[in-house]
Formats: structure tokens, C-alpha cells, sequence
């Protein structure tokens, strides 16, 4: 797998966040806390159309 130019930036971090989210969730699952990610496609800007209901 090849990062791509544009988004070469984020990758790393994404990683670092992916990994960190299992270590939390495998060390709160003791204590029922569940830990996830949340992946949002695109910008996120005060103008945009809400999405529609699944």
C-alpha cells in the first residue's frame, strides 16, 4: 500500500490514531468502556447540507 500525495500528510497519523484506539478499547473493555474511530469523508463546514438518515 502507497500513501498518496495528497493525503501524505494525514496517513501517519491516522495509523497512530488507529492503533491507539485498539489499545484503549482493549484496556477499558474491563470496564465496559468501548472506544471506536470516526472516519468523516470530506470537509466538515458550517454551510454544508445535513446528512440524510440511514
Amino acid at each position: 500500500m502507497r500513501s498518496h500525495l495528497e493525503r501524505a500528510g494525514t496517513s501517519t497519523p491516522f495509523a497512530a490514531e488507529s492503533v491507539y484506539a485498539a489499545l484503549l478499547h482493549d484496556a477499558l473493555a474491563p470496564q465496559n468502556v468501548h472506544t471506536a474511530r470516526l472516519i468523516v469523508p470530506g470537509a466538515i463546514r458550517p454551510d454544508s447540507e445535513p446528512m440524510p438518515a440511514p
